[in-house]
């Protein structure tokens, strides 16, 4: 791979067309996600491993975080109409500080998230006749309108992404080595539809949620083993049915239906069946599942319940 130029010797041109707005604004909408995706299947050493005294993929994550209140300040600097945007901190004082390999990647991810959508919403009012507004980068010393400095923020974010990649690369169990979200989610449902508890609880994360159609929640492989295997002594042939899957990066939803049959005392009754349209969302982190939900209207399966329990 060829080695990536230092962020701080990039030179910008700063000539591109108002008309590049909407394009440039789509590819700073979609970091977050790309992001999520490239990461999918890194297990914790993978993301907080560091190249000697070079960040690792969830510090360049966190700095990512950092600098967007800077953008924000810069797009105020425009609306304010002052003739120099905001300096950044050139030594990166709050991501040295900010100690982010021992957050929660979790946590990292959805801050990316909704700080970003906070930039993209300042943004979208923005006219072409606006964008065109100028003012001089305090760094480069030259002048920059606002599509420009958006056209920065993307490249700043491809800048961090290259990096991660290259530390992926050169991690042997990284995830261009490991099962997608997709496969292990599928892995998942097998392992839920052969009632296996010991291979369910192999693909868990320890600090996995189970959220049922109820919205009761269930933490911690022992609670989840517990809950499956109680619901699987009251469903012994319990049995998730796939229809479709949408893949989004680490997040994977499953449509189709689950079935099932109540059990009296053991006996398995064909009148005490019943099959329900059912979804699924799974969030996968590490090669394992981290999260479980289910919807689905259980009211065919109450009416069974309740039936037998008022016998």
């Amino acid at each position: 791979m060829t080695p990536q130029k230092k962020w701080f010797d990039r030179i910008f041109d700063n000539d591109l067309h108002t008309w590049m707005f909407p394009n440039i604004v789509e590819r700073v909408r979609g970091t977050p996600a790309r992001v999520e995706e490239r990461i999918s299947g890194l297990d914790q050493n993978g993301l907080t491993k560091r190249d000697g005294d070079k960040w690792s993929v969830q510090e360049h994550i966190g700095h990512l975080v950092d600098l967007e209140p800077l953008w924000i300040e810069r797009l105020k600097d425009f609306e304010a109409g002052k003739d120099t945007l905001t300096p950044a901190d050139l030594e990166n004082t709050k991501t040295h500080e900010a100690n982010h390999n021992q957050k929660s990647i979790d946590d990292l991810l959805a801050a990316f998230r909704l700080e970003r959508s906070k930039l993209i919403e300042r943004l979208s009012p923005y006219d072409e006749s606006f964008v065109a507004t100028t003012a001089k980068h305090p760094r480069l010393q030259t002048d920059m309108n606002i599509v420009d400095l958006v056209y920065f923020i993307a490249e700043h974010d491809d800048h961090h992404l290259a990096r991660m990649t290259e530390l992926i690369a050169t991690d042997p169990r990284s995830s261009i080595h490991t099962k997608s979200a997709k496969a292990v989610t599928s892995e998942f449902i097998d392992a839920i539809n052969a009632h296996d508890l010991d291979w369910i609880c192999d693909l868990v994360t320890a600090d996995h949620v189970l959220v049922d159609s109820g919205g009761h929640v269930i933490q911690g492989t022992d609670h989840v083993r517990k809950a499956w295997g109680g619901y699987f002594s009251m469903f012994p042939d319990y049995e998730i049915a796939v229809a479709d899957t949408i893949d989004r990066a680490s997040w994977i939803v499953i449509i189709g239906s689950a079935r099932g049959t109540y059990a009296v005392r053991d006996t398995i009754d064909p009148e005490n069946s019943w099959t329900i349209p059912a979804a699924w969302l799974a969030g996968v982190r590490g090669g394992r599942v981290r999260h479980w939900q289910v919807y689905a209207d259980n009211d065919p399966v109450r009416r069974i319940l309740e039936r037998h329990h008022n016998k």
